[in-house]
């Protein structure tokens, strides 16, 4: 499992979209709203929770249906991202780890 500092969303999606970090635990705040051809970062450093944690980014479309990423990361200090990119529609997209 690949041990990050922060998670990006890839917004190549026929939507508009946000997401946030999400653990067992608990999860970290929202992204703003954000349309296809953009990204946003989160920096699991400006959560509070601590390293060593299983996390996995949790998509928003807006209008549409929220979804889960299956492939999980590890928050490690490390100045790592995973980049997850976000295809499809409203109803119907995937949350794939890029690289």
């Amino acid at each position: 499992m690949p041990e990050v500092q922060k998670i990006a969303c890839v917004n190549n999606a026929a939507f508009v979209m946000n997401f946030q970090a999400v653990t067992q635990g608990g999860q970290s705040d929202l992204t703003d709203n954000y349309p296809i051809d953009q990204t946003r970062v989160i920096d699991l450093a400006d959560t509070p929770f601590r390293e060593g944690v299983e996390f996995w980014p949790e998509v928003h479309a807006i209008l549409g249906k929220s979804q889960p990423a299956g492939q999980h990361v590890v928050f490690r200090m490390n100045g790592q991202t995973a980049t997850y990119e976000v295809k499809g529609t409203t109803f119907d997209y995937s949350i794939s780890l890029l690289g």
